[in-house]
């Protein structure tokens, strides 16, 4: 049974509480509304959505090019086609170069379904059926603004180096964009197809010839005389200490982001 002074102290706290109104869990983080798609596909010309970056044209993914974190370095991006977002995260920490996972903050990949978490709806782990749809839009438009931050020379990865599958984000956004020109990364000149390791590279497009190259001559990766960008050193990632804004492992971005791999 407690004692008259005990009550008192407890009586004392919940009034102070109950005056002061401390919260129960001053360290718990708010809830938060979850974002609509709209958020990352409005034009910011015409919303409050963003801020406008000066030099860089609306588009439809306005929002991803005001919110990069870390840009790709001339001649640094790669990308890839359905099923190698391990096998491209690897490349490119070897390589010291970029995929679409390491240019923005973390928390725009955040797939947690807490009430914190404003990705929530759109990010859904097994992301088919009715919420597909807006996860693909989201890693579209992710996807188009990645490309248009590149220049010089891109890297794809792909598993048939002379018969590219073009009917994913790869071929329907990525490669499209990189054909542009006045891009906010400056200008592509030309890109190469390399097998899922890296290897074998050969001309898949150059800018000059304005159509894919399906030639079976093994273009020498020494032979791109590109600049390579100078390596950066950052925590908590062993295995790419030298690539920038990495965000997750290439295990950990392969077992997480599976079910997208397809997109691509």
């Amino acid at each position: 049974m407690y004692s008259i002074n005990a009550l008192a102290v407890v009586a004392i706290l919940g009034l102070t509480r109950s005056i002061f109104a401390l919260p129960q869990d001053a360290s718990a983080a708010a809830a938060v509304p979850a974002d609509p798609i709209s958020k990352y596909t409005v034009d910011v010309s015409t919303s409050d959505q963003g801020r406008v970056v000066v030099g860089f044209v609306n588009n439809i993914y306005q929002f991803f090019l005001n919110n990069v974190k870390t840009p790709p370095t001339a001649s640094s991006c790669v990308f890839y086609t359905t099923g190698l977002t391990t096998e491209a995260q690897e490349f490119a920490a070897r390589q010291v170069k970029f995929t679409i996972w390491n240019v923005w903050d973390c928390s725009l990949y955040d797939r947690d379904q807490a009430d914190t978490n404003p990705l929530r709806d759109i990010l859904k782990p097994n992301a088919h059926g009715s919420n597909f749809p807006d996860t693909q839009t989201y890693f579209s438009h992710m996807s188009e603004a990645f490309a248009a931050l590149c220049g010089g020379t891109a890297t794809l990865l792909t598993d048939n180096r002379n018969n590219v599958d073009m009917s994913g984000i790869w071929g329907q956004t990525e490669f499209p964009t990189l054909q542009k020109t006045g891009n906010p990364g400056g200008q592509v000149n030309r890109v190469d197809a390399c097998d899922e390791n890296g290897n074998g590279c050969i001309k898949f497009w150059t800018r000059s010839s304005l159509k894919r190259l399906r030639r079976s001559t093994i273009v020498s990766r020494a032979a791109v005389d590109e600049p390579k960008p100078e390596k950066r050193q950052i925590e908590n990632c062993p295995l790419c200490e030298a690539l920038p804004n990495q965000c997750f492992t290439p295990e950990e971005l392969g077992k997480i982001f599976s079910d997208v791999d397809e997109l691509w």
